[in-house]
């Protein structure tokens, strides 16, 4: 199962719905990566501002980048659609307001080809940053990996959906995502219960990329005394 070559295509999916105000920073941190064979699906899901627009200004200036538009159908829809156009065999999630660390696929990627057969999906830490892209607080850590299907019955573990790398067939031998929840806690069909296979979820021990969450979902937490760089 892990027969991942080191210059394997990373398909990113970007699902956005009326997300101007950041979504050129957020596509320019995938822009920036240190990992450069990827392609960028940015879905536009029924936006009604000027989404639309950066989207294709984006793809006009680098063919690495697509647009792909829909009715308004939630997040999970928007993903789904995403995934199922996608030419990668590994699929990178990343919201429309979130920033990635430079070398998150590059990371990921090393960290998968490392994990040994049967991995699934790797995910690394977050912080979290305002509307000014300022660190306001540390997420909790979670050092999980390998077999985690017990660990996952007492709640999400990944953190947020720009966390992950997946591989894309495992995504669709388990439905893909959940079209029924609309917000930003959409998450995959209970993965490892589904799959035939029981994949294994691997950890990549490093701040992978900048959560942006609203002033009133702010909790603080503080920062570890071994919080490792932000790459």
């Amino acid at each position: 199962m892990n027969d991942i070559r080191p210059d394997e295509l990373i398909s990113v999916i970007v699902p956005a719905w009326n997300a101007e105000r950041y979504l050129a920073r957020t596509l320019e941190s995938i822009e920036n990566q240190t990992y450069r064979n990827f392609e960028v699906i940015i879905i536009d899901d029924g936006s009604t501002d000027r989404t639309s627009e950066i989207a294709r200004q984006w793809a006009s200036k680098d063919t690495r980048f697509h647009v792909l538009q829909k009715a308004n159908g939630g997040v999970a829809s928007a993903r789904n659609a995403g995934i199922e156009v996608a030419k990668g065999c590994l699929i990178a999630p990343c919201d429309a307001d979130d920033l990635w660390s430079p070398r998150k696929l590059e990371k990921h990627l090393a960290a998968w080809r490392a994990a040994g057969p049967k991995v699934g999906l790797v995910y690394s830490w977050s912080v979290e940053i305002d509307e000014n892209d300022v660190i306001r607080n540390y997420s909790n850590r979670e050092f999980q990996e390998g077999d985690v299907f017990a660990r996952m019955f007492k709640g999400n573990l990944i953190g947020n959906g720009s966390a992950a790398m997946m591989l894309k067939q495992a995504v669709l031998d388990v439905g893909g995502y959940d079209p029924t929840l609309r917000a930003r806690r959409t998450r995959l069909r209970r993965f490892q219960a589904l799959h035939p296979d029981r994949l294994k979820i691997h950890f990549w021990p490093s701040t992978g990329f900048l959560r942006r969450v609203p002033p009133h979902r702010r909790e603080h937490v503080e920062r570890p005394a071994s919080d490792a760089a932000i790459l």
